[in-house]
C-alpha cells in the first residue's frame, strides 16, 4: 500500500472493522487500529469521520455509552454520513433505554425478599421512575431509526438495520403487535440478509409471548 495517507488510513478502518466484527470480537484489536486511524495526519476529512463511527460502535460493544457518545459527537451534523449517525445514535439511547429496563426488571429477591410495606412503595415508585426515564429514550431512538432509513445517501445495510431495530425498539416498549408487524416486514423486505433472519427470530419469540403458533 505504499505511504499513501488515504491507503494507510483504510488499511487500518479496514482492520479496525474486521475485529470488531469478527465471530470472536477482538475488542482491544479493533480499538488499537482505529486510534490509528484517528491520529494518524493527512487523512481525509470523510475517512476520519468513518473512523469516529467505528470508534462508537467499539465503545458500545464495551458498554461505554459515554465514550461512544463522545465519539458520535465527532461526526458533524451536515455529514455525508449522517444516515449512520442517525443510526449510531438511535443505537445508543436504546441501549441506555434497555439498561434502565434492565435495572427495573431485576428481581426483588436481590434487594431481600423481607420487604415491607414501605421498602415495597419505594420500589414501586422507583420502577415508575425508571419506566418514566426509558419511554422517550425507547421514543427518540424510534424517531432517530426512521430518519436514518429517509435519510439521503442511506446505504442498504443502514435501512435494513434501521428496520429491525425498529421492531427491537417496539417491542421493548411493549408494543408486542407493532413489533410483530416490523419483524414480518423485514424478513420479507430483507430476506437473505442478517437482519431477516434476526427478525426472524424475534418474530418467533412475539408470536410464542401472544400465545400464537
Amino acid at each position: 500500500i505504499g505511504k499513501s495517507p488515504a491507503l494507510l488510513g483504510e488499511s487500518h478502518r479496514l482492520l479496525a472493522s474486521s475485529y470488531l466484527r469478527s465471530r470472536q470480537p477482538q475488542l482491544k484489536r479493533a480499538n488499537k487500529h482505529c486510534q490509528i486511524l484517528l491520529n494518524a495526519a493527512n487523512v481525509t476529512e470523510p475517512l476520519r469521520q468513518r473512523g469516529w463511527l467505528l470508534q462508537c460502535e467499539i465503545e458500545l460493544a464495551q458498554n461505554d455509552l459515554a465514550a461512544a457518545t463522545a465519539a458520535l459527537d465527532q461526526v458533524p451534523a451536515d455529514s455525508d454520513l449522517v444516515s449512520s449517525a442517525k443510526l449510531m445514535r438511535g443505537r445508543l439511547l436504546l441501549a441506555k433505554a434497555s439498561a434502565l429496563q434492565s435495572s427495573q426488571l431485576k428481581s426483588p429477591l436481590e434487594a431481600g425478599s423481607e420487604e415491607d410495606g414501605a421498602d415495597a412503595d419505594d420500589r414501586s415508585a422507583t420502577d415508575e421512575d425508571i419506566s418514566t426515564a426509558a419511554s422517550p429514550l425507547f421514543t427518540e431512538a424510534l424517531e432517530l431509526f426512521r430518519a436514518a432509513q429517509a435519510a439521503a445517501k442511506a446505504s442498504p445495510d443502514n435501512i435494513a438495520q434501521s428496520a429491525y431495530l425498529i421492531g427491537v425498539a417496539l417491542r421493548k416498549q411493549g408494543e408486542a403487535e407493532a413489533a410483530l408487524e416490523q419483524f414480518i416486514r423485514t424478513r420479507k423486505r430483507f430476506y437473505g440478509t442478517p437482519e431477516c433472519l434476526a427478525a426472524s427470530l424475534e418474530e418467533t419469540e412475539v408470536l410464542l409471548e401472544l400465545g400464537r403458533t
